[in-house]
C-alpha cells in the first residue's frame, strides 16, 4: 500500500482489481436471485390461473347438474316426467293456467339445452336455450330412481310420487317415450 500525506491508505492496483471482481460477482449473484424470484412468481401465477380455470369449469358443471336435479325434483308428480330417445332426452310436462307445456332437456353440439313449448306445437330451433357445456348427457330410469349423467358426474333423484295411485307407467307407442311418473 502506498502512503499519502494524511496517513490514509490507498489500495494498490492489485487490491482495486480484486474489489471490482468481488462487486461484479455480488451483482451477478443478486441478478441471478432476482431472475429466479421472477421465474418463481411467473410459475406461481400461471399455476394459479390453471387451477382457478379448472375450478370454474367444475363449479359450472356441478351447477348445471344441480339445476337438472332440482328441475326434476320440482316436477315430482304423476305423469309429469318422461325419458325419451333411449335416455338422451328428458321431457317434463306441466299445466300452467290450464295450458299444457312441455320442456325437453337434451344434448346438442356439446351443450345441455332446454326447450319449452306448448304440447304438440311445432317448435323451432330459435326456442332452444343452451344451459351448460357438456359432452355427456344421459337419463336412466329404474323403479322410481332417475339417474342423470353429465361430464360433472352422476346424480340420482328418487321420485316421491313413485307408486302413487293413478300411476300410469309404460311406453307411448307413438313417441317411444317411457313415462316415468
Amino acid at each position: 500500500m502506498s502512503r499519502t500525506a494524511g496517513n490514509i491508505a490507498r489500495p494498490s492496483f492489485g487490491q482495486r482489481a480484486h474489489a471490482g471482481t468481488s462487486s461484479r460477482s455480488t451483482m451477478a449473484l443478486f441478478g441471478l436471485f432476482l431472475a429466479l424470484l421472477l421465474a418463481a412468481l411467473m410459475f406461481g401465477a400461471l399455476t394459479y390461473q390453471q387451477v382457478e380455470g379448472q375450478g370454474v369449469h367444475t363449479r359450472t358443471s356441478r351447477a348445471s347438474l344441480a339445476m337438472l336435479v332440482n328441475t326434476v325434483k320440482g316436477h315430482d308428480g304423476v305423469s309429469t316426467v318422461a325419458v325419451a330417445d333411449e335416455g338422451g332426452r328428458l321431457v317434463i310436462r306441466e299445466t300452467v293456467g290450464g295450458t299444457p307445456y312441455e320442456t325437453a332437456v337434451f344434448l346438442r353440439d356439446g351443450m345441455i339445452c332446454q326447450q319449452t313449448s306448448l304440447v304438440d306445437a311445432d317448435v323451432s330451433d330459435a326456442s332452444v336455450i343452451a344451459v351448460a357445456p357438456s359432452d355427456t348427457l344421459r337419463f336412466d330410469y329404474e323403479d322410481g330412481l332417475l339417474t342423470i349423467t353429465t361430464d360433472a358426474g352422476e346424480a340420482s333423484v328418487f321420485f316421491r310420487s313413485h307408486n302413487a295411485e293413478g300411476l300410469d307407467q309404460g311406453g307411448n307407442p307413438l313417441t317411444g317415450e317411457v313415462v316415468i311418473l
